[in-house]
């Protein structure tokens, strides 16, 4: 059994990498190279944004069992049916929107951090983060987030946004 394992880790071994004169690499020189760190093939797409629904979506005026039933009520099965079957399924569901319950619990942290803009003294990037809690704030990307005009005055290293309903 033990001759067997040490057949096995000694076929996974790779050979010892030669340098160019044909002598091989010591210990010390191959911990030296620097490790390469596999890059990932797939990445993860980003979530699409849903804007709000202010009221619930009508109800769908198709219904799948209306289809089932359509579909074994009809003695041609041909494929000028189906397509029409099918298509009348892809219609209701692109004519549907998707019912979202609307936001409970007040205002956005975005829609907040509009607000501090909007202020006659306007607001720093550090107001905004103190009051959202995020790590990192794009003022630019908030104020046309909610539709601002965004002006912004330096006074030394200090720079204080001041936004304008567009």
């Amino acid at each position: 059994m033990t001759s067997l394992l040490a057949n096995i880790t000694a076929a996974n071994k790779k050979p010892a990498a030669k340098k160019a004169n044909g002598k091989t690499k010591t210990a010390a020189a191959k911990k030296a190279a620097p490790a390469v760190k596999a890059k990932p093939i797939f990445k993860k797409p980003a979530a699409k944004k849903e804007k709000p629904m202010t009221e619930p979506a009508p109800a769908p005026v198709f219904s799948l069992d209306a289809l089932i039933a359509e579909f074994h009520s009809s003695d041609v099965r041909d494929d000028d049916f189906m397509r029409a079957l099918l298509t009348k399924a892809f219609d209701a569901g692109k004519s549907a929107p998707r019912a979202r319950a609307p936001r409970a619990g007040g205002p956005s942290k975005s829609e907040q951090a509009a607000e501090l803009l909007l202020r006659p003294d306007g607001a720093t990037t550090k107001d905004i983060l103190e009051l959202t809690k995020w790590p990192s704030v794009s003022v630019p990307a908030v104020a046309r987030a909610n539709g601002l005009t965004l002006r912004q005055e330096k006074a030394g290293r200090v720079t204080t946004y001041f936004g304008t309903r567009a």
